[in-house]
């Protein structure tokens, strides 16, 4: 019987543990990536809609060389602000999942008046007047694509929002079988108050050596530095964001670690003296009963 308790009782620490985990990664993914001023911040100390700005310009430039046209027909046909409005509008629509759409008029207006100042002293064949509207589609769908990247964060929208409506309720779920365990384990200990909060440290060191351990294990595996999504400027934003998550794991790690450290110190040395005084109080028990024959 008491072989079984113990298993039971080691089983409910291990569960602490992973409700303790759980819920410190939740704590730490909704004040991050679940966070959408938090990522809108990061985008800007990345600069990250610069980036965008000169990335779409890069891309456009590809088009130029196979349509015969001149470069200079893509001066001014959209602005940073525009990319900055734009791309916001996308992240507020993976956080709360409310339809945008891209207003793509102004870039076709001054696109086609671009055109048609430059090619103002040709008289155009009907071929070419075709390949100028095609081209100017091209032009509008590669804005959209590399300000949308709508395959990937289409399905993201899916999700995320959810997850944040829910991340309250889930907490909430976390707290509550967090004092299930808890009132569980102090019923199998009920006679030792020490024993009992010695499980509980044990299950709050194990979950800060996880942590440590998480930390360590995936910086170790994982060049972070050197993650490639979407592109070099999406890339670095995801870099940070994975880097100040890992930050934040190592530091809850070093926290409860050290200060179950302590406290299992502390504790272990009142379960000796009790255990002693037990001994002591049996031993004069036993004393003055051969004593009293």
């Amino acid at each position: 019987m008491k072989r079984i308790t113990q298993l039971i009782k080691v089983f409910f620490i291990w569960l602490l543990m992973i409700d303790i985990i759980s819920f410190i990664c939740l704590n730490i993914f909704s004040k991050t990536i679940l966070n959408q001023s938090y990522i809108l911040s990061q985008l800007e100390e990345e600069k990250y809609y610069e980036n965008v700005y000169y990335q779409i310009q890069n891309s456009f430039e590809g088009y130029i060389g196979p349509s015969g046209l001149e470069e200079t027909i893509l001066n001014g046909i959209y602005s940073k602000d525009k990319v900055k409005q734009d791309i916001i509008n996308v992240v507020n629509y993976i956080y709360t999942g409310k339809n945008y759409e891209i207003n793509t008029e102004e870039i076709q207006v001054n696109l086609s008046n671009n055109i048609n100042e430059s090619l103002l002293n040709y008289n155009l064949s009907e071929e070419e007047k075709k390949s100028i509207v095609q081209f100017e589609e091209e032009i509008i769908n590669e804005y959209k694509k590399q300000i949308t990247h709508s395959q990937y964060f289409d399905k993201l929208a899916n999700y995320i929002p959810k997850i944040i409506e829910n991340v309250l309720i889930i907490k909430i779920e976390m707290g509550v079988i967090g004092f299930l365990i808890i009132g569980i384990l102090f019923f199998i200990n009920k006679k030792n108050f020490v024993k009992f909060m010695i499980t509980i440290i044990i299950s709050v060191l194990g979950s800060g050596l996880f942590l440590l351990f998480a930390k360590f294990w995936t910086t170790s595996k994982i060049e972070i530095s050197n993650i490639t999504i979407l592109s070099d400027s999406f890339s670095k934003v995801i870099s940070n964001i994975l880097r100040e998550i890992l930050c934040k794991w190592n530091l809850y790690g070093i926290i409860l670690s050290i200060v179950s450290i302590i406290l299992l110190i502390i504790f272990n040395n009142l379960l000796y003296k009790d255990n002693i005084n037990k001994k002591l109080s049996k031993n004069k028990k036993v004393l003055k009963k051969n004593g009293g024959k």
